[in-house]
């Protein structure tokens, strides 16, 4: 069973910061659900992502290496 949960990344804005969200994700072999980005007035980026994982730790992993992505600011599990 898989768990359904949504992450929510704030970082610097820049060209390829979705692509490395995604790519960080796929080669962590999680099922991407859906994936969007928003530009904030501040120069910011929030991407969130609707994921599948197979348990917490999985999920813990996961946000920890999106963590080290180039001008990540946070990622936290997203209340939705």
């Amino acid at each position: 069973v898989k768990l359904s949960t949504n992450i929510e990344v704030m970082a610097v804005d820049r060209v390829g910061l979705l692509f490395d969200v995604a790519r960080v994700i796929s080669e962590s072999h999680v099922f991407i659900e859906n994936l969007n980005s928003r530009h904030l007035k501040n120069g910011n980026a929030v991407v969130d992502a609707s994921v599948q994982v197979d348990d917490v730790e999985q999920l813990n992993a996961l946000m920890n290496k999106i963590r080290k992505q180039k001008g990540v600011i946070s990622v936290d599990r997203a209340r939705k």
